[in-house]
């Protein structure tokens, strides 16, 4: 869990092109290191694209995680985490061994892994109240309404991270 990037490395099929940039890796690293982790990056640095990388990997490491992502517009969730799902999944065709259940909308996704942890794309909506996860990356965090964050998404992680073992994961 400490070098994801490493794992990815193992992943890769030998004849693939796809190689983590030097930033991708400090990044996925920090992402699954650290309670929370905050990166401004110029456009195309591949900051969506780590992201479902690293809630993905936590999923697979960690098993009954809820993990999501949140982006301002739920259309614009889903297109997003969809398109990136999509190429990990053809660069990295040993993630998708780890899926139990995929189901896909036009405004939603949820993945099922065989370990029984879960992603989910939501939205700062009333309708993503009540729910609770254990991990959350929220995506384009300067466009979202500073209230919402506070009242919907971040309440969602207002939940105990336990391990399997019983033990909470601090």
């Amino acid at each position: 869990m400490n070098y994801p990037d490493k794992f990815v490395d193992l992943l890769t099929p030998v004849d693939s092109k796809f190689k983590l940039k030097f930033f991708q890796r400090m990044f996925l690293r920090a992402c699954l290191r650290y309670g929370r982790v905050l990166t401004i990056a110029p456009r195309a640095a591949g900051k969506s694209f780590i992201c479902i990388l690293a809630l993905l990997l936590i999923c697979i490491f960690r098993p009954k995680s809820t993990t999501f992502i949140c982006s301002p517009g739920k259309a614009q969730s889903a297109k997003i985490a969809q398109q990136k799902l999509a190429q990990l999944f053809d660069m990295l065709p040993m993630l998708k061994a780890e899926i139990a259940v995929e189901n896909y909308g036009t405004d939603y996704i949820k993945i099922i892994f065989h370990n029984k942890s879960s992603f989910v794309v939501v939205t700062p909506l009333n309708s993503s109240r009540g729910q609770r996860a254990t991990v959350g990356i929220i995506d384009e965090f300067r466009d979202h309404d500073p209230t919402d964050i506070a009242e919907i998404i971040l309440p969602l992680l207002n939940v105990d991270r336990p391990m399997t073992n019983g033990d909470k994961n601090p």
